[in-house]
């Protein structure tokens, strides 16, 4: 009669142990015996020690019969209160009864993972573009930036490619705004308009301005620099150009 239950098996040398069920206990210590002797066994712990004290220093332990609806939740109970998966107890990788997680804990779980992250880019790499679109591609209303069949055109002044209405010629960047095709065309700001924008940017220095080094102090712009020297913006940045001025630089 198949024995249904949880199971020990206990290194009788360091008393160490490992916790599993099964509907069958005696066929599934064979397989562990089998896998074991193959070297294949998925508790890289209990594999160590198998290969270091023998077949021979192992035995099964039945700990408790039960019902097969049961088993997951009694084995899970063992696990919680003996703890197999420290390894100075036992050898189970997994904190569940189910299985699942057999990573997190993995001694080797650094290399397991370099090794994976290493096969998932190879076979990437070897992957055509017309197999890498049928795997990840979104067509038609799959694709969020797909819109009614429109196709892209080519702006004929950046050459870049668009997906816009064909009536406006070219992409937003190289539209023309001069004259009446500017929207501000013809209109001025207010004098508390401008008011407003002089206080706002009052102290501000530009987001693209570069520091300057110049005989051992450090400027925040060119014209800071060029304020304190005594010379045009085009004088500091042509003696930073120029190797006659080594204390010229930006910082």
């Amino acid at each position: 009669m198949n024995k249904c239950g949880i199971y020990k098996i206990v290194n009788i040398k360091t008393s160490k142990f490992y916790i599993g069920s099964s509907d069958n206990i005696d066929k599934r210590w064979k397989r562990h015996i089998s896998e074991l002797k193959k070297r294949k066994h998925h508790s890289v712990y209990l594999q160590r020690s198998f290969n270091k004290h023998g077949k021979t220093n192992f035995m099964l332990q039945i700990i408790e019969l039960c019902n097969k609806k049961e088993l997951l939740n009694i084995e899970q109970k063992y696990l919680d209160d003996l703890k197999p998966w420290n390894n100075s107890v036992g050898y189970n990788v997994s904190k569940h009864a189910s299985g699942g997680d057999l990573l997190s804990y993995h001694p080797d779980k650094k290399d397991i993972r370099q090794r994976i992250n290493e096969t998932h880019t190879k076979t990437i790499n070897d992957m055509t573009k017309k197999e890498k679109q049928l795997k990840w591609g979104k067509f038609k209303n799959d694709n969020s930036n797909w819109k009614n069949g429109k196709t892209y055109f080519t702006c004929p002044k950046c050459k870049r490619k668009i997906r816009t209405n064909k009536t406006l010629k070219t992409c937003i960047k190289c539209r023309d705004y001069n004259g009446n095709k500017n929207p501000f065309y013809g209109k001025a700001h207010s004098e508390k308009t401008k008011q407003e924008l002089r206080s706002k940017m009052s102290g501000k220095k530009p987001t693209n301005s570069l520091r300057v080094f110049i005989d051992g102090k450090i400027f925040l712009s060119c014209s800071d620099a060029s304020k304190y020297v005594g010379c045009s913006v085009a004088t500091i940045t042509n003696r930073i150009r120029n190797e006659k001025f080594p204390t010229y630089k930006f910082a």
